[in-house]
């Protein structure tokens, strides 16, 4: 226990501290108030007499308020600028009279943080740049090519100069930029316009534009560390579409353009190499487990059937893991499990979770964002992972993933594996309600092969005509109930436009997943409405609300539903607000409709 002695110690010291410290000392309440302030202090504040109605926020231009240090831990050091000066101010939170207060000392470290400014302002950064889409040019287009590549140069190189850096094309169409950070700023304030200068200058030169992507490393390290940062910086970019910049920070990745629709490639020399790829990793594994997203619809399963055909082809046993209770399915079960290979095919997740060992190749189809994965345990815990889809790439993977094959400018991913087993297969090695699944996948993605259709995808189709897909047959698939038009109804109740040229629908009722099939084909059917470019369509089904997003073309759906965790491709998106309600997530959806239409123009 403290001794008289010790408390009237601690009283003059406590005295002497306020009154001769140094450094400014201020005790801020609750209410923001200066309580007490020491000499050092007042005359930082340019106030000799401050009195007790002052507050913190008023004598620093609001930059530090009580607010700010409280939701420190005791002791955190505060960056604020102040009184014309940089100071890490350094709290304790206490309690005077039952009301927490906090006891703040103002180190003045303006000269160590110009200096750190300075240091990090000349930080060398990596950004590599590519040409993105020239192998998709025409002949007659090619003619005129180097005139167009030498204008993309030279838009490049004017760039470069704007921000005083080094830029060298070590490749044709392959460029490497060396830069100081110091520039960042301003090509994220220009939203890195450059993009755009490229694509209209191009275009008038070749009919048709061309398109870069670009990829930066913003990081502390060598310049090995940072040259391959911005490699997977620029990869990732790539595998998203393209016509974009993806800048690599320490704690996260930014993402600006991505709002052209990508061109269709018109070669398969890269499906030939995954479908090689994919075989041998197939080969060297004991089986075979497919999985696609949650809530699958006809194009997700028509890939999963795909790749079990390829590893049944292979001689490995395979498993493909799906929700046997959603009612979006209960038409592909019926067709599919009247084949013998089929009876112990389709399993639950804790089935798949039992099958899985470390030699085991998991195949992930039509998604690549984690938190969509229809069994996202099994993916944490294989060893062996390939990847097939046809959605922009929302961000890096967190493991290693042997195979990844993400091509947004397809039209489905079951496009992606009909060309695989192209490849892979010799013909008439695929059965009809296989190949009429693959088709359905397409027909559904393409909307009947009218949306994002290009020469690969008719290929496609022909391939699994020619396999027996029975065009008839397949549109069995798409069968509406009755059930289901009266819930497209609930939706269309409550349907209104927003900002000129998109409609938003949603439902008031407690949602299932039936509900969420509805609203998927509503979506798709009020891009039909004269003037509409967009829709959304939103339901809760046990506490999350899912969002069903389509576009025209003109409106990129996966770059407004990306904020909201998102993801998907640009006519086609999807999101889901886990704890929050429908109106809610109106709301949100709104904000992020007019920060993508206000940030292009």
């Amino acid at each position: 226990l403290p001794t008289e002695e010790s408390v009237a110690l601690l009283a003059r010291l406590n005295e002497s501290f306020f009154t001769q410290f140094s450094e400014p000392v201020a005790i801020i309440s609750e209410a923001d108030e200066l309580i007490l302030t020491n000499e050092a202090f007042r005359v930082l504040s340019g106030s000799i007499s401050v009195g007790v109605k002052k507050t913190l926020a008023s004598v620093t231009n609001g930059n530090v308020t009580y607010r700010k240090l409280a939701s420190l831990r005791s002791g955190d050091p505060f960056q604020a600028d102040a009184f014309g000066k940089h100071y890490e101010v350094s709290s304790v939170i206490f309690p005077i009279e039952a009301k927490r207060c906090a006891i703040t000392v103002w180190n003045d470290v303006t000269e160590l943080y110009r200096l750190r400014r300075d240091i990090s302002d000349k930080n060398p950064l990596v950004c590599f740049i590519v040409v993105d889409n020239s192998s998709e040019l025409n002949q007659n287009v090619l003619e005129n090519y180097r005139s167009a590549s030498a204008k993309v140069s030279r838009v490049l190189s004017d760039w470069a100069d704007g921000f005083d850096a080094v830029l060298k094309e070590y490749e044709r169409d392959k460029y490497i930029m060396l830069f100081e950070e110091r520039h960042l700023e301003a090509m994220i304030a220009d939203k890195f316009a450059v993009l755009d200068t490229i694509r209209q200058t191009t275009e008038d030169e070749l009919g048709v534009p061309l398109t870069v992507s670009a990829g930066i490393a913003r990081m502390n390290g060598s310049l090995t560390e940072k040259e391959q940062a911005a490699a997977q910086a620029l990869s990732l970019a790539l595998q998203r579409g393209g016509d974009q910049v993806v800048l690599k920070n320490e704690t996260d990745t930014l993402f600006f353009g991505g709002r052209t629709k990508t061109m269709q490639k018109l070669t398969k020399i890269r499906s030939r190499i995954i479908a090689n790829e994919l075989v041998t990793l197939m080969e060297s594994s004991d089986k075979v487990i497919v999985m696609g997203h949650r809530f699958a619809d006809h194009d997700c399963i028509g890939a999963c059937i795909g790749i079990a055909r390829m590893a049944m082809h292979n001689g490995k046993p395979v498993s493909i893991i799906v929700n046997r209770d959603d009612e979006n399915l209960k038409l592909v079960f019926k067709k599919m499990e009247q084949l013998e290979q089929y009876d112990d095919i389709f399993i639950d997740k804790i089935t798949g979770q039992d099958r899985l060992t470390p030699e085991t190749l998991l195949v992930i189809v039509d998604v690549n964002n984690v938190a969509l994965y229809e069994a996202p345990d099994i993916y944490e815990n294989a060893q062996k992972i390939a990847v097939i889809d046809h959605h922009r790439k929302t961000g890096e993977f967190k493991k290693d993933i042997n195979i990844s094959y993400i091509e947004p400018s397809a039209s489905s991913a079951s496009e992606l594996v009909s060309e695989l087993l192209e490849q892979s297969l010799q013909p008439n090695s695929i059965l009809k309600d296989e190949a009429e699944m693959l088709l359905s996948g397409i027909i559904l993605d393409t909307k009947n092969f009218t949306s994002n259709a290009g020469v690969r995808t008719f290929s496609a189709a022909m391939y699994l005509r020619g396999e027996g897909a029975d065009p008839q047959d397949t549109s069995l698939l798409f069968k509406s109930s009755y059930d289901e038009y009266m819930r497209q109804i609930r939706f269309i109740n409550n349907t209104y436009v927003y900002r000129d040229t998109m409609v938003i629908a949603y439902s008031d009722y407690l949602s299932t997943e039936k509900d969420k099939i509805a609203a998927a084909k509503l979506a798709d059917r009020m891009l039909n409405m004269e003037g509409i470019e967009a829709s959304f369509v939103l339901c809760s089904i046990d506490g999350t609300v899912h969002i069903s997003a389509r576009s025209t073309g003109s409106i990129n759906v996966q770059l407004i539903l990306e904020p909201l965790k998102g993801g998907g491709r640009f006519d086609n998106a999807g999101a889901q607000l886990a704890a929050t309600e429908v109106h809610e997530a109106l709301r949100l959806l709104e904000g992020a409709i007019d920060r993508y239409i206000d940030g292009s123009r």
